[in-house]
């Protein structure tokens, strides 16, 4: 077996297109599962979603107070109260269909209490003073509706509430439980296999020879793939041989997995065999991001699997990671809608970078201040700081202090 002869990064391809041609060659996961909601927080769903009652299930008093003919007030104010007979009291979960209110009657009602027969308003208890146990003074005038939730003008019965694609956060479980939906089928989670390669890197907690680092990037990556609602599985590190990283792909790219990160090994050294192994492999879909940082991450098809190889320095790799392989998992997990959180400030300081590079500049928020902090893709401390990252497009070699910039925030 002999090395391949590849030039160094001829051929860079943009962001954008590359992100495009990931996308390309992943589908979502064909499977599934059922889960009680109870479960479901993370997930993604799978079928779309109606309400399967009228929301709310019944007209009913959206506050305390009185429930009332809404045309007896008419007139009412605190120089001329209108004098109410209380005809009786209901809370939430009471039926109140026994109780009705006729001219210059009421039912006193909680929060959430069915309205009774007759009433088309609530008049909140602090325009009231009640003078006795059955007669009560009514102080505004309110119109029909008034203080009143009315059965379904939140969702009606068979109403879409939720599409395919969308991750369920405790918002959507709070809907789904008060529609009636007790249980979802959404994408089983995505097997991703991370295969760290390096003769330097050591696991943290063993002791660090000379000449060595931690491994820290394959951490990261699981931490990313777990927020991204995927199953990741991290490998024990692989050493800088052509063979064993070789043997290593075509195994796990013969089981069970969803996608393979292969970390580190994708530069132009010549113990950088990413490239190599998986021209031979598989098919190598690009080989090189004109990106600063993430110039050395390549793309490839491996017995039908996705291979992302990342660039071995922490900052780099944690840069390509949100930029790139989180859009790349949200896709295999199912995810349709999904917009990153961005937020706006000022650069406190000028941000020079190369005009023939797109780079992302990690940032710190400082209230309404976007302060730089990348220094260099092996400066891995700055990562624990960083809240997001400023983009700057092809063609522009500097941004000046003082200007409004858009910040995508990293979510993982």
């Amino acid at each position: 077996m002999h090395k391949l002869d590849f030039k160094p990064f001829d051929h860079l391809i943009t962001y954008e297109r590359a992100l495009e041609i990931v996308l390309e060659h992943i589908k979502p996961v064909s499977k599934f599962e059922c889960l009680s909601i109870s479960d479901a927080y993370g997930r993604v769903l799978a079928e779309e979603i109606y309400a399967k009652i009228d929301m709310p299930p019944f007209t009913r008093a959206a506050m305390d107070g009185y429930a009332l003919i809404s045309s007896c007030t008419k007139g009412a104010s605190k120089e001329n109260p209108k004098l109410f007979k209380i005809v009786g009291t209901l809370y939430a979960g009471e039926d109140g269909s026994s109780l009705s209110v006729s001219q210059n009657t009421c039912v006193e009602v909680a929060t959430g209490a069915e309205l009774p027969s007759g009433a088309d308003a609530v008049v909140r208890i602090e325009d009231t003073k009640r003078i006795s146990d059955t007669e009560v003074l009514v102080f505004v005038q309110v119109n029909p509706m008034t203080n009143v939730s009315k059965k379904g003008y939140d969702k009606r019965i068979g109403e879409l509430l939720f599409s395919v694609g969308e991750i369920l956060d405790s918002r959507k479980i709070c809907v789904l439980a008060a529609s009636g939906n007790s249980r979802v089928k959404v994408f089983a989670k995505p097997k991703i296999v991370i295969l760290p390669t390096g003769d330097e890197i050591v696991e943290p907690e063993k002791p660090l020879p000379k000449g060595y680092i931690y491994d820290s990037s394959s951490y990261m990556i699981y931490a990313i793939a777990i927020k991204a609602g995927c199953q990741p599985v991290r490998m024990p590190p692989v050493k800088d041989s052509l063979q064993e990283i070789r043997d290593s792909l075509i195994g796990i790219s013969k089981s069970d997995c969803d996608m393979i990160v292969l970390i580190a090994g994708s530069s132009v050294g010549k113990r950088d065999f990413s490239a190599d192994i998986l021209s031979e492999i598989g098919e190598l879909k690009f080989r090189g991001l004109r990106t600063r940082p993430g110039m050395p991450t390549l793309f490839a098809i491996v017995n039908g699997k996705p291979v992302i190889s990342m660039p071995g320095h922490p900052v780099s790799c944690f840069v390509v990671a949100n930029v790139l392989l989180l859009p790349a998992l949200r896709r295999l997990s199912g995810v349709t809608k999904y917009e990153p959180i961005r937020a706006k400030g000022m650069l406190v300081s000028e941000v020079r970078t190369h005009k023939d590079f797109h780079s992302f500049i990690t940032v710190r928020l400082e209230g309404e201040k976007v302060v730089p902090i990348f220094r260099h893709s092996d400066t891995t401390s700055t990562i624990g700081i960083s809240d997001g990252y400023i983009e700057v497009p092809i063609g522009i070699d500097k941004i000046d202090a003082g200007t409004i910039v858009e910040v995508k925030l990293f979510e993982c």
